[in-house]
């Protein structure tokens, strides 16, 4: 797809297992990049700085444990998302 073709829709760019490759990533001109469940979402806010949002997700085996530690899950993603500065 080429960037500008939609205008006014962000553009997402998701690998899987992406960790190593956030850098490079980050100079491909999109909107957003995602980020598998296996990068830590303050670690991948680092690597990519401001000025690009960024997506993730919790493990998905996550989604077969009883509904409290799935819960406990998600309210840790979303605090290790809040970390940042």
């Amino acid at each position: 797809m080429k960037i500008g073709h939609c205008p006014g829709t962000p553009l997402v760019f998701y690998i899987n297992g992406s960790g190593g490759f956030l850098d490079r990533m980050k100079g491909t001109g999109v909107d957003v990049i995602g980020q598998d469940w296996t990068v830590d979402m303050a670690d991948g806010k680092k690597h990519l700085g401001n000025g690009i949002s960024i997506q993730g997700s919790v493990e998905p085996a996550c989604l077969f444990s009883p509904f409290p530690a799935l819960t406990d899950e998600i309210k840790r993603f979303v605090m290790r998302s809040k970390t940042w500065d």
